[in-house]
């Protein structure tokens, strides 16, 4: 989107080593996810979530993204990831490099990561979810 430009060069002054990816396969997607520690999804306008944040975070990934539509249902910040406002590349990168540098940090937040994605995006989870909200509208 419009902040790769600006991610790119932030990350270059930093040293980073980040892959920006372009999109990909749901295979090719799931490689990249293996292969690396964060996973970086700045959304400007999003109505939802991204199968992007869950699917990193089920794999104990660091996930790094703004508060657009409902990442602040998903992400609770410096808990199970980081959440920023939206166009605001500059506090993304210096978190990054923050992070970056505290490996008892990341354990924590990777391991919160993949217990909420466990407690609310599994299957047995969200079909209990709908399982009481499909009970509460018969008794309507």
């Amino acid at each position: 989107g419009p902040l790769l430009h600006t991610m790119k060069k932030n990350a270059e002054c930093q040293r980073l080593p980040i892959t920006f990816l372009a999109r990909q396969s749901q295979k090719a997607l799931a490689t990249q996810i293996r292969a690396h520690q964060f996973c970086v999804f700045p959304f400007r306008k999003i109505g939802g979530v991204s199968s992007v944040i869950t699917e990193s975070m089920a794999c104990g990934r660091i996930v790094f993204t703004t508060n657009s539509g409902d990442m602040a249902n998903v992400i609770q910040d410096r808990v199970n990831g980081f959440l920023f406002p939206v166009d605001n590349p500059q506090n993304i990168a210096e978190a990054i490099v923050t992070v970056a540098k505290r490996q008892e940090l990341q354990k924590t937040v990777s391991a919160n990561a993949i217990e909420s994605v466990r407690q609310d995006y599994t299957w047995p989870s969200v079909t209990e979810k709908y399982i009481t909200v499909l009970s509460q509208l018969a008794r309507s």
